[in-house]
Formats: C-alpha cells, sequence, structure tokens
C-alpha cells in the first residue's frame, strides 16, 4: 500500500497581470477578422517557476465545456471540478471583441486560467492521499489534460517532483526521530563533541555527524569518515530521484508515479548505477545581470529569469514576450523561466537564487 504523503502549505499559484494581442486570424466561421489573444504569466513561489500562457477565448471556452461535461465523475473529482466552472464565464458574443467585451474577459480568463492551476496542484494532492483507484485513474486523465491546456514546461514539472521528493524526505526524516530526543545522547565522530538529534547529518551507510564537520570532510572525500562507504550529497540523491521519477520507462502517468515520491530516495541509494550516472536535470544558470537589457535600469527585488540566465524587470519582460518568442538579449527562445530576488536593489545589487 502506499503510504500517504503530507505536503506542506506553500504559496498559491498567482497569475501576473493579463494583456493580450490583437492579429488577423481566421475565426470561429473561418472568417479573415482581427483575433484576441490573452496571455498570462503564471507564477509559483513553491517552485520558483514561472511561464507563459497564450489562450484564445474560444479556447478556454471549449476546455470548460470539456470539464462541464464529463460524465461519471466521483465525488473528489467533481469538488475539484466543480470549483472552477461554478466561476463567473463570459458568453460568446457574435459582434466582434469591442473593449468592454476584452476587458470582461481579461478579468474573468484570469480567474478560470488560476483556477485550472488550482485544480492541477489539487489532483496532485488526491494522487499522494489514499482513494480509491476508480479517483485516481480520473485526478490521472484530469492531471494530463490540464498539464497540456496549461502548457506547462518541463522545468516547472521538474520542480514540483523536486519540492514533493524534498517534502516526503524531510517528513519521514522527522517522523523517524520522533520520541528519540530524550534517548539520543551521542557524540561527533570527527570533532568527539556531544550532538542532539535535531543538529546531525545522517549520511546513506547510517553514520551521523555535526554537518559542519561532515561538510568540511565531504570537500575533499566523498566516501564516509568511519566506513568509507561513498556518500553523497542530499540534493544529488534528491536530483537523482527526480530524474528516476520523470524517466522512468513506464506506461504509468506522471501522476502515478508521483505516488512513490517517499520511498524512490531509498531505491536510489540502493541503485549504484543511478548515483553514479547523476541526475540529467534541467539546471539553472548562474545569474550575472544587474540591469534589465530592456529597459537599462537597475533589476530590482523581483525579476525574472529565462532559461538561458538572463534576468529582466517582470513588467519588461512579460511586455517583450507578449509578442516574442525569444530573450531579448540572445535570441533563445523563452517562454518560461525562474522566479529569483534581488539582496540590495539598486546599483551594486547582489542577485541570488531563491
Amino acid at each position: 500500500m502506499t503510504k500517504s504523503v503530507h505536503v506542506k502549505e506553500t504559496p498559491a499559484i498567482t497569475i501576473d497581470p493579463v494583456s493580450f494581442v490583437v492579429k488577423f486570424g481566421l475565426n470561429r466561421w473561418a472568417q479573415f477578422a482581427p483575433i484576441t489573444t490573452y496571455v498570462f504569466t503564471i507564477c509559483s513561489p513553491a517552485t520558483n517557476t514561472w511561464w507563459i500562457v497564450r489562450k484564445r477565448f474560444s479556447e478556454c471556452y471549449s476546455f470548460r465545456q470539456q470539464l462541464l461535461k464529463t460524465p461519471g465523475l466521483s465525488k473528489q473529482v467533481d469538488a475539484l471540478v466543480q470549483a472552477t466552472t461554478s466561476l463567473k464565464f463570459p458568453r460568446r458574443k457574435i459582434q466582434g471583441d469591442t473593449d468592454e467585451i476584452k476587458a470582461e474577459r481579461t478579468a474573468a480568463l484570469k480567474l478560470f486560467v488560476a483556477s485550472l492551476a488550482s485544480m492541477r496542484a489539487a489532483c496532485t494532492r488526491l494522487a499522494l492521499a489514499s482513494h480509491p483507484p476508480e479517483v485516481l485513474a480520473q485526478a490521472s486523465d484530469l492531471y494530463t489534460h490540464l498539464t497540456a491546456f496549461l502548457e506547462v514546461p518541463d522545468l516547472h514539472a521538474q520542480e514540483e517532483v523536486r519540492l514533493l521528493i524534498t517534502t516526503s524526505t524531510l517528513t519521514a526524516r522527522h517522523h523517524s526521530t520522533l520520541g528519540c530526543e530524550e534517548d539520543f545522547n551521542t557524540e561527533c565522530p570527527i570533532c568527539l563533541e556531544e550532538m542532539g538529534v535535531n543538529e546531525l547529518l545522517q549520511l546513506q551507510c547510517g553514520h551521523s555527524f555535526h554537518p559542519k564537520c561532515v561538510d568540511d570532510w565531504t570537500k575533499t572525500s566523498q566516501t564516509c569518515p568511519i566506513c568509507r562507504t561513498l556518500s553523497y550529497d542530499e540534493s544529488y540523491i534528491v536530483g537523482c530521484a527526480v530524474h528516476m521519477i520523470l524517466h522512468e520507462h513506464s506506461d504509468e502517468s506522471l501522476l502515478y508515479r508521483l505516488r512513490r515520491c517517499s520511498t524512490v530516495t531509498e531505491d536510489v541509494q540502493r541503485t549504484p548505477a543511478i548515483l553514479l550516472q547523476g541526475p540529467q536535470l534541467i539546471q539553472q544558470h548562474p545569474i550575472t545581470d544587474t540591469v534589465c537589457s530592456v529597459c537599462l535600469e537597475s533589476l530590482d527585488s523581483s525579476p525574472r529569469q529565462l532559461l538561458c540566465g538572463h534576468a529582466f524587470h517582470m513588467s519588461c519582460i512579460f511586455g517583450w514576450l507578449t509578442s516574442q518568442s525569444s530573450c531579448p538579449v540572445c535570441r533563445k527562445t523563452a517562454s518560461h523561466g525562474y522566479l529569483t530576488q534581488v539582496d540590495g536593489c539598486g546599483s551594486g545589487g547582489q542577485l541570488r537564487l531563491v
């Protein structure tokens, strides 16, 4: 039986101010006419990622109709769908998109897209809990459709899995040491000073040390100071576990594979080949920009970084990507990236990863 995993509360997904672009194209009557495309920037503080979604009103309308007409939903999944379909949604109009119509749709579609993103996250929570197979199957199908409609990039999916594995690992470690505080009284084998249960770092072989002591040791050696067993940094193991779940050759959907996030780190530690190969994941580039290349002003406290590594003001890069699909600096294809922070805004501020 798969164990339930407690996932800590994280800031909700947010939608940056919505914009729209009007270009000529074919409407639903196959007529050449002005077409309005609404542009959303979805931000996830929990995973420190963001991405751009471009949708026409007709696409959102059709997807909502699919949700409304999905038959035979379980009580749990139907509750998720109802939370979105019960939102006020604009009616279709025969006349062209007036300013009033575009304003109404901009406000409504922002709430609709935000609700879809929340529904997708709720599907993950359903998968990690103990529910009947039919509930999991419905949640998996819904999750797959939402991922496609929201154009969720691989980067966000990767960081979602990393968050779940990290959280479940910390939870398991907390449970394994619960009630041991009074009985735990040992000394660090490196410095020979006592260490409590809340001030130790345990290697894969089971030996424990002060974090600083073993960190100093592993700067020059990848083995345990006592038994000489190969030892890896926890973030490295989590990275291997993320890679294992994302790239596992299986007919199961990602949502089903996420149910194993509570035990996957143990599987990785028992598989030397995976540890030796290492994680093959999307990596964040070091940030070297201190000035936004769009407006040439100093970066503020929360710039947006693209996968290529270049960082910009939120409003600047959002305005650029409303009509473009590449980095303003290096011209690499771009529609998503990382949320970052700046220590000491203005001249001389230091950029750091969140």
